[in-house]
């Protein structure tokens, strides 16, 4: 199912990282988020993708990691005391599964490096979904161009535009481990203002 991140103390709820597609759960960004997660009180999931697992080539449409996401959440909700606030947070593919889910669940969620290079790509995956959003983008996301953000986000999307690509890779390591800490610290900061 995947690794488990738990809090010191009694879960505020469940925090559910859901990977891109190229970006397994063991990547430093998926591990940093998932422990920040846990650390501001979550019981943290990160996982792979089934096709990832079984090294197989990922399906046109996100129906396969839509179900995925959907059996990881059953499995936590079946495995968990309580499970009144759960909140979803996904990476480039898994932002566009995550979106999906939430138009369903109504599920806060977090989205980094949404995918989003023009305002149909945007439309298509992110404008129906009617609950807690955050985006967190690069500044040079070759997948996400800042301005159709700022263009289509509506009034209730809070936007946090971070230095680097669709990884937040910087010019060198120390950027890239000073951006993906930068990241960490936002998704913490709103996991931790949606706390019950």
């Amino acid at each position: 199912m995947g690794v488990i991140h738990e809090p010191e103390s009694r879960p505020v709820g469940i925090a559910v990282v859901a990977p891109g597609a190229g970006f397994d759960m063991d990547q430093p960004l998926i591990k940093a988020v998932a422990r920040k997660a846990a650390a501001v009180g979550y019981r943290a999931v990160r996982f792979n993708w089934r096709y990832y697992t079984a090294g197989t080539e990922r399906g046109s449409s996100t129906s396969a990691e839509v179900t995925d996401l959907r059996d990881v959440i059953h499995h936590l909700v079946q495995s968990s005391d309580d499970v009144s606030h759960i909140v979803l947070i996904g990476k480039s593919l898994g932002s566009i599964v995550v979106s999906s889910v939430a138009a369903e669940t109504g599920h806060p969620m977090i989205l980094l490096t949404p995918v989003c290079r023009n305002a149909d790509e945007f439309a298509m995956f992110y404008a129906t979904v009617d609950t807690p959003v955050v985006m967190i983008a690069g500044d040079r996301d070759p997948l996400c161009d800042v301005n159709v953000l700022f263009d289509n986000v509506n009034r209730s999307t809070k936007l946090a535009i971070v230095q680097g690509d669709h990884s937040f890779n910087g010019d060198s390591d120390r950027d890239s481990d000073r951006n993906v800490a930068v990241v960490t610290r936002l998704v913490g900061y709103w996991l931790d203002s949606w706390r019950r």
